[in-house]
């Protein structure tokens, strides 16, 4: 698994370096083959919530559901680059010593200095002009496939500054893009909380939203 991220980053490198004339066709097949395998689970589990009202309507609605996954999509398309890259200087580190610890997850949010995510980054921005001039360069090479993987690169700093951003995840959360139904269920139990005893104000929980039954609720007597 660990080796895949450093093969992945050598064929590219080794196709621009390629004079030798590129089979389309196989090409072609071999690249519809990885994007069925990596996006089959999502599309799946997508048709599988906009299938189910209840679900559906936990996740904020079909509009919300659809952009929720379109910035997930994008988003994971130009983080995969950058996390190859991390995972190929680690494993090259290793022979030289190098090692990393176990250290506890950070859950708080908080946000990401400039200083810290050019510092972490810089590899993947640089790798990232070296593809970009490369793939100028190679007449051969169809710039629509590498253009997310050199965006990726280049765009690795500002894009851990917003990703970490609270601010950013709150707004995003206030518009119900990529909002979990636990997040909204938390956020109706403590809008809710004063009218716990009225007997409408009853929320199901996220377990029964997901199981297709009704559950327990917030503001009901069990």
């Amino acid at each position: 698994m660990y080796l895949g991220a450093l093969a992945w980053l050598g064929l590219i490198v080794l196709g621009l370096l390629r004079q030798a004339p590129i089979q389309t066709d196989a090409g072609l097949l071999l690249f519809g083959i990885i994007m069925i395998m990596s996006f089959a689970p999502k599309i799946a589990t997508l048709v599988d919530v906009l299938l189910r009202p209840r679900l559906r309507a936990a996740y904020g609605g079909g509009l919300r559901i659809a952009c929720s996954a379109l910035l997930e999509t994008v988003l994971t398309l130009l983080v995969a680059p950058i996390s190859a890259v991390a995972v190929s200087l680690f494993i090259l580190g290793l022979p030289f010593g190098r090692r990393v610890g176990w250290t506890s997850q950070q859950r708080e949010a908080h946000g990401l200095p400039l200083s810290d995510a050019v510092r972490c980054l810089w590899p993947q921005a640089l790798l990232g002009l070296g593809l970009a001039a490369g793939a100028w360069y190679a007449p051969s090479v169809s710039i629509w496939f590498v253009l997310p993987v050199i965006a990726g690169l280049l765009l690795g700093v500002p894009l851990a500054m917003l990703s970490a951003s609270p601010r950013l995840g709150r707004k995003m959360a206030q518009k119900g893009l990529c909002r979990t139904p636990e997040e909204a269920w938390s956020q109706l139990a403590l809008g809710n909380a004063a009218a716990s005893a009225a007997p409408h104000g009853a929320v199901a929980s996220p377990a029964s939203l997901f199981a297709g039954r009704a559950g327990p609720s917030i503001g009901t007597n069990p």
